[in-house]
């Protein structure tokens, strides 16, 4: 806890606070603060439990972009590496494995609508080079994407 709270300081409270332009984004911000602090008066597992949430919602509501772990690190104030130990701690897997996971079920539902060539699911999960994600996608499934939609669609 104490580590966290190092990292979050008022001097970064009070900047967050004056960046915000408009009355949304101030609510949205002390909102953010809130949680910060909530994170940090709370005992480790809890806090650790919290950590956990915080990150999949963002890897949920973000997985369609370039997203890596430093930028995870950044949403959550904490070290890269010490967000990858936690995470992996706790869910089994690492950040890379997590949101190849995510993409590739999302790249499953996507698939299921027709409307939708491989090229388009790709770029929706965020792969901009569709081979490499047909290649992921295959590894992953265990059938090129093209193979699923035939078997499921």
């Amino acid at each position: 806890s104490q580590k966290f709270f190092s990292e979050y300081s008022r001097n970064d409270i009070y900047n967050s606070i004056e960046e915000c332009a408009t009355i949304l984004e101030l609510d949205a911000c002390v909102c953010e603060c809130i949680n910060k602090i909530h994170m940090i008066s709370n005992p480790l597992n809890d806090t650790t439990s919290t950590l956990i949430a915080i990150i999949k919602q963002y890897i949920d509501e973000h997985y369609n972009e370039n997203i890596h772990l430093e930028d995870i690190a950044k949403q959550v104030f904490l070290h890269p590496n010490y967000v990858s130990e936690i995470f992996k701690q706790e869910t089994g897997i690492n950040f890379s494995k997590y949101l190849i996971q995510k993409r590739m079920e999302m790249a499953k539902i996507y698939l299921l609508d027709i409307r939708y060539r491989v090229n388009d699911v790709a770029s929706l999960v965020g792969y901009n080079d569709s081979k490499h994600f047909s290649k992921l996608f295959k590894s992953y499934v265990g059938m090129t994407p093209a193979a699923f939609r035939k078997m499921f669609a």
